[in-house]
């Protein structure tokens, strides 16, 4: 096993811990390196769509989603801007200043409905979660473009802090 795929997030804080705890710990056990994937790039890499602007979704329970822009490409996606954690009336807002079309994929579901009321350029779609085979398919592309990580330097990316702090 030359290379282990990790899903970074965001996400929920307990399970990305685990599951990037769990994943550095193989890699360092077999001397593997890493590659250290976006919940939101897997979501968008996945997007059927050719030329709406992509912006996954990802629940980040509290009444806040992680949301990032991307650009469709012949083969692929681009990241379009920075990610970020806002409130659905936030996005709603963001999807509304848009000048293009735009789809919107992921956990869309959690959104209220009145989120959706009058973005006509907005189109919702799939896929809803990221998959494992996707994964491993953004994970050999990291590869082949030597954007490998060592085991000891992947981090979550939580985008907030956890929902219970410990004050010892």
């Amino acid at each position: 096993i030359e290379l282990v795929a990790v899903d970074v997030g965001p996400g929920p804080y307990t399970g990305l811990r685990a599951g990037v705890a769990t994943a550095q710990a193989f890699a360092a056990a077999v001397g593997a390196q890493m590659a250290p994937v976006s919940s939101l790039t897997v979501i968008a890499f996945r997007a059927a769509t050719g030329r709406r602007r992509i912006w996954p979704v990802v629940d980040m329970r509290r009444g806040q989603v992680a949301v990032a822009p991307y650009r469709p490409l012949p083969g692929g996606i681009a990241p379009d801007g920075s990610p970020e954690v806002v409130r659905p009336e936030d996005f709603k807002a963001i999807l509304e200043s848009e000048r293009g079309d735009s789809l919107v994929v992921g956990d869309w579901q959690v959104l209220p409905e009145s989120t959706w009321t009058g973005l006509h350029r907005v189109r919702r779609g799939r896929p809803r979660y990221p998959s494992a085979e996707t994964l491993l398919e953004i994970a050999d592309m990291y590869q082949r473009h030597d954007k490998l990580t060592a085991a000891g330097e992947v981090r979550p990316r939580y985008m907030r802090e956890p929902d219970v702090q410990i004050n010892w």
